[in-house]
């Protein structure tokens, strides 16, 4: 129920529209990335991100950040898999940071994930390939 309600989130928000800066304009959309496709909502008045992607295991995928000057950094997580990291406050265990840099309007980024709490190591990278699918009526 949470995913369902976290997806209905991310497509109310990017059908939503007012006047922002132009930071703020993107990045939105779908992505094709290094892990498959990846939405990601607009960013809202205080830069706040939310986005959804296909797990290692098909499974939905979290992430949330903050948009600030073409940098979004936030958490990603999977819920209800087993892995490395110790549980959080839900009691996952597969989880950590990222750290996207957009480039090209918000046409594409470059960035970094870990695992836990650890140090981003790992490339995550990706380009724009659409909008959100807008709300049915």
């Amino acid at each position: 129920m949470y995913r369902l309600a976290l997806l209905s989130l991310a497509v109310s928000l990017a059908s939503c529209s007012s006047p922002a800066p132009l930071e703020y304009l993107r990045p939105a959309g779908v992505y094709q990335t290094t892990f498959g496709p990846l939405a990601l909502t607009p960013p809202d008045d205080n830069g706040n991100v939310t986005g959804l992607y296909k797990g290692d295991i098909d499974n939905d995928a979290q992430l949330f950040g903050r948009y600030r000057a073409f940098r979004l950094t936030g958490l990603w997580w999977e819920p209800g898999r087993d892995g490395p990291c110790d549980p959080d406050e839900d009691g996952d265990t597969y989880y950590g940071s990222f750290t996207f840099r957009f480039t090209d309007e918000g046409r594409r980024f470059e960035g970094t994930w870990s695992w836990c709490d650890g140090p981003e190591e790992e490339e995550w990278a990706g380009r724009y390939v659409r909008e959100l699918p807008q709300r049915p009526m």
